[in-house]
């Protein structure tokens, strides 16, 4: 099964759906990835799996480490 929504889902509608769909099919394999776009460039993420009859959310957040310049030794722009 595919399932793809784009948009805000702030009345968490798409949760919801979720949530019936586990009490539903009881177990699942696969899971179900939002990405949250914040304003500050580090965006969140909900993955969400069926187990049990239950809906299960990991949250997330990808954190950037420093730069780091890239370069070769036989590059002549070093």
């Amino acid at each position: 099964m595919e399932f793809e929504y784009s948009g805000r889902d702030s009345s968490r509608q798409v949760v919801r759906f979720l949530y019936e769909l586990a009490k539903l099919l009881h177990d699942a394999s696969g899971e179900v990835k939002c990405e949250l776009v914040n304003d500050d460039g580090y965006d969140d993420f909900e993955f969400y799996r069926i187990s049990e009859g239950r809906l299960i959310c990991q949250i997330g957040r990808i954190v950037r480490g420093q730069e780091a310049v890239i370069y070769f030794k036989d590059s002549p722009n070093n």
